[in-house]
């Protein structure tokens, strides 16, 4: 996760967590909208990674002043698709 989305991502328990100081996002458009990319990016991951779907909740953000950005996966959360449609 250091080349393009520029870092790091780290298990916290039962969380995967990604941590970007400067998001290469952060200017492409208002407010939190460019932070969409990280979030899709870590959800994508999670999917690859476990082939499941669940929620990346952005727990920190450089738009609110809060340092860099964060975003977490709950591996609890995560809910897998079994193909049934159901």
């Amino acid at each position: 996760m250091e080349r393009y989305p520029n870092g790091d991502l780290q298990r916290e328990g039962s969380s995967l967590v990604l941590e970007v100081e400067r998001p290469v996002t952060l200017e492409a458009a208002p407010g939190e909208v460019g932070c969409v990319y990280y979030e899709a990016g870590l959800r994508g991951l999670v999917g690859v990674l476990g082939g499941a779907k669940g929620a990346v909740e952005h727990v920190r953000g450089t738009v609110r002043g809060e340092g860099g950005c964060a975003w977490r996966a709950d591996w609890r959360k995560v809910a897998h698709d079994d193909g049934s449609g159901s």
